[in-house]
């Protein structure tokens, strides 16, 4: 018994790292959506996602060899440390507000000297706000990648069973005048549904970004959570293309979407055949 819940446990974290939390909830109901993946976009950016695991290298030559990097929904720093390799005379800038995480991200991060991380999140207003851990039936910290400012939908509320807690948020472009940030080339958002009001938070600096990539929603796995079409809607206000979009029909997805004027006409031409979701 004792073997089986280690090796339970153990495949666990091995699913959730290589896949996301999402896939782990779903294995855990016996869901398989390995088959069902599907891509729409630019051949281009393709290759960016491959078995469920995002390489944003391909990005790099597109960026100048000093970027400004934000990740919103750090975790415990896994992608953190990715950025942080790739881009070794950017700076980046990463949000977690679960204390547990942020302190495994802040070890990670250690050797890393042009890594910030800021135990704060980011949202459609800035003051206390409650944060929502996602620790799962088994009330484990293996799935808190799933946590969110966000309340679980009735549907969820099994799967997102979890503690409570109070946390300190900014909006993003009052952070950005606090810290004097005048620039984010790149935006990698992880925020379980309210990526919208954090984009929505931060429309000065969107001005400047050239690269957002988001995890996407095609139901509300979470009370008012943004789904997919009202973010593409809005980034495409903001003056952005989606260039890729990896996704499980009407489940969860990854998008990356890239400021119109950085594309050619061709190429614009081409994104517009990119059939909605």
């Amino acid at each position: 018994m004792i073997l089986n819940m280690l090796f339970f446990l153990f495949f666990s974290f091995t699913l959730s790292a290589a896949f996301g939390s999402q896939v782990l909830i779903d294995f855990a109901k016996g869901i398989d959506h390995s088959h069902e993946r599907i891509y729409e976009g630019l051949p281009l950016f393709k290759d960016i996602k491959r078995d469920g695991i995002a390489d944003v290298r391909l990005l790099a030559s597109f960026l100048p060899d000093d970027p400004v990097v934000l990740e919103a929904g750090g975790h415990e720093g896994e992608d953190t440390v990715k950025f942080a390799q790739i881009w070794p005379f950017g700076k980046i800038f990463t949000f977690e507000s679960n204390p547990r995480a942020y302190q495994v991200l802040k070890n990670q991060c250690a050797d890393y000297p042009h890594v910030h991380p800021f135990p704060l999140a980011l949202d459609i207003d800035g003051g206390t706000k409650t944060f929502y851990l996602c620790q799962g039936p088994e009330r484990s910290f293996v799935k808190e990648g799933a946590s969110s400012l966000l309340p679980s939908s009735r549907h969820m509320l099994y799967h997102y069973q979890g503690d409570t807690i109070l946390v300190d948020s900014s909006t993003l472009d009052g952070w950005c005048d606090r810290e004097n940030v005048d620039r984010i080339d790149f935006m990698w958002l992880d925020l379980e549904g309210k990526e919208l009001d954090v984009l929505k938070s931060g429309v000065s600096i969107l001005k400047t970004t050239k690269f957002i990539y988001t995890e996407t929603n095609l139901q509300e796995f979470r009370k008012n959570g943004c789904i997919f079409n009202a973010l593409k809607s809005f980034l495409e206000n903001q003056g952005f293309v989606l260039a890729a979009h990896w996704y499980i029909k009407d489940w969860q997805g990854d998008a990356l979407f890239v400021k119109k004027t950085l594309l050619t006409k061709d190429t614009h031409e081409l994104n517009e055949t990119i059939g909605e979701q």
